[in-house]
């Protein structure tokens, strides 16, 4: 699996957006695959058979969504716009398409899935900290550390925007409290990778209204609720798992700091800013889990470079595991 690194951000790009709701790949599969202009997910799921992977056999489990895709996102990168901003040329994808993408059903790479990755940060006692957490759910990877947050773009986001959406539906965290929030790079995860996407790397940086260490706690009082909801549930284990995640949404409508999607991730930790902490971290995680999350070692090589400087991220890029196997990291800065 491959992460090819695209561009550094020295400086934060405004974006500006082209963005057309329609929906290229689905249009190639005829007007069934959509219903008044929306992907028509009953016709996607027969069509791409066992490729839909995610809870393939519980609608209201399955992954349904309408995401963001950037056409031709390497021209975008070599040709800023005015003022250097970076003009993105957007359509519509959604989430069975980007299901059989990864799994090898649909082979056109014309139109990918896009992501987001925050290095979420703060000042504690410790010094600067990052915002991880420890893979929960019920896809792969449990267990393993990504940043805080992370997931795909829905089709009515900015990319900039989904990084605050995914904040407070995975931890909580509003808006208001980031002072800051900057794109440091993009990378891809290239076909031969389980999930073929374009990632956007953001650096947001906590404000008083929320130091780092109100974070972990408040995730833990999200989980709480969610186990509390499940220990009281009854049904198969599916229908258990449809009423917790349900209840969270219903708190939510009531209050809005509530983490929807904190199931996502099953603990909230804090890790020292600090490329040694880091890095035994991530050697830690090789020993345990075999091999990184492949897309935080895309992720992590932009940080390293961004936070800490040429020296340190060629240390970095030498380690075994971005230089070869199912994290390698490669360069193809544009």
């Amino acid at each position: 699996m491959t992460n090819t690194l695209l561009k550094h951000f020295k400086k934060s790009p405004d974006i500006g957006y082209h963005t057309k709701k329609t929906f290229p790949l689905l249009e190639q599969l005829g007007s069934l695959a959509l219903k008044d202009g929306h992907p028509n997910f009953d016709v996607l799921r027969q069509h791409y058979g066992n490729a839909i992977y995610i809870n393939p056999n519980t609608p209201g489990l399955q992954w349904r969504e309408e995401c963001l895709s950037v056409e031709d996102l390497e021209g975008s990168l070599q040709r800023p716009g005015a003022d250097s901003r970076l003009v993105l040329n957007c359509f519509g994808t959604d989430s069975f398409t980007i299901q059989a993408q990864r799994k090898g059903a649909r082979e056109d790479h014309q139109y990918i899935e896009t992501c987001i990755y925050g290095f979420t940060k703060g000042k504690t006692t410790n010094g600067t900290e990052i915002l991880f957490g420890e893979r929960g759910g019920s896809e792969g990877g449990i267990g393993k550390l990504l940043p805080i947050p992370g997931g795909s773009v829905e089709l009515h986001h900015t990319i900039e925007g989904a990084v605050e959406v995914e904040g407070l539906e995975e931890a909580g965290i509003k808006a208001y409290e980031l002072s800051k929030l900057d794109l440091i790079g993009v990378f891809r995860q290239e076909a031969d990778s389980s999930q073929i996407s374009n990632f956007f790397v953001y650096v947001s940086n906590l404000n008083h209204h929320a130091p780092p260490e109100v974070i972990p706690r408040r995730h833990q009082r999200f989980m709480e609720l969610y186990k509390k909801e499940k220990a009281n549930a009854i049904g198969t284990k599916d229908e258990i798992e449809l009423q917790a995640r349900a209840s969270l949404r219903g708190a939510a409508r009531v209050s809005d700091d509530i983490a929807v999607d904190c199931w996502e991730n099953r603990r909230a930790v804090l890790i020292e800013s600090n490329p040694d902490v880091l890095i035994d971290r991530m050697k830690r995680e090789v020993e345990t889990h075999g091999k990184l999350y492949h897309s935080v070692a895309g992720a992590a090589a932009l940080y390293f470079l961004h936070e800490f400087g040429e020296e340190v991220y060629r240390e970095l890029m030498d380690l075994s595991f971005f230089r070869k196997g199912d994290t390698r990291v490669i360069e193809n800065f544009l």
